[in-house]
């Protein structure tokens, strides 16, 4: 339903599943979808082979952050005070800060072009049923300062 309560229909998939092969070799299951109520299934969940990670938000900077090996979850000590809330505006805030320092901003336009050839590798996976090369790559940005 629109905010005006009225019925429209989705002319996209709604829900994805998709297997990604990363570089290093690791290997992601992703589901996402939006048709969902809110649920106790909010967070991020992370599995590997010698435990996992759960972090309680995506988008909140003091989302709690649990650490599980081979037991039940137990809360991570965290490095600093986080932000309270959702900083929407951080990457506006470090292109800014970068051009004021001198310094390259953490994000590039590299890096938004590999997360959006990943995204269409996924559609036209799903739309081919098989598996599509992602070729573009980026550096990733150095730890934050308070995190080396």
């Amino acid at each position: 339903m629109t905010q005006a309560g009225e019925s429209f229909h989705l002319d996209v998939p709604d829900f994805v599943v998709a297997v990604v092969e990363l570089e290093s070799g690791v290997v992601v299951r992703l589901t996402a979808t939006f048709y969902v109520e809110p649920s106790k299934q909010r967070g991020l969940e992370l599995h590997g082979d010698t435990g996992r990670i759960y972090l309680a938000t995506w988008g909140e900077a003091d989302s709690t952050l649990e650490l599980a090996n081979g037991g039940g979850y137990a809360p991570v000590e965290l490095l600093r005070e986080p932000y309270r809330g959702i900083d929407w505006s951080r990457a506006i805030v470090d292109l800014a800060e970068a051009e004021r320092d001198g310094r390259a901003p953490r994000t590039k336009g590299e890096h938004a072009a590999h997360v959006v050839e990943i995204l269409d590798a996924i559609r036209a996976s799903a739309a081919n049923g098989g598996p599509v090369d992602v070729r573009s790559s980026f550096d990733p940005p150095p730890p934050l300062e308070w995190a080396r």
